[in-house]
């Protein structure tokens, strides 16, 4: 016997009897967590990748002191994920 909603077309795609939304990983951040880096002159923050933050100088004074411009800013819980680091799957 079929679906009463769907009568077995698109099942995949009905809300009764199909499998819930799929999970895809979040276009806006990695791992649930968005990584800033702090521009010590202009004093602007700037997103980047999570490997890059972990090489950056710690502060604005060991950045000085290594002649860099950059160095470790905030790490945010993503906005868009909520920090799961996955959203549901658009059909």
């Amino acid at each position: 016997m079929s679906c009463s909603v769907c009568a077995g077309h698109d099942s995949h795609k009905c809300p009764c009897c199909g499998s819930g939304p799929g999970m895809k990983k979040c276009p806006e951040c990695e791992d649930g967590m968005e990584y800033w880096s702090f521009n010590i002159y202009t004093r602007q923050f700037v997103k980047v990748t999570k490997i890059a933050y972990q090489i950056l100088p710690f502060d604005e004074d060991d950045a000085r002191y290594e002649g860099k411009v950059y160095c470790q800013g905030d790490v945010r819980k993503c906005r868009t994920c909520n920090g799961e680091g996955e959203v549901p799957e658009e059909r």
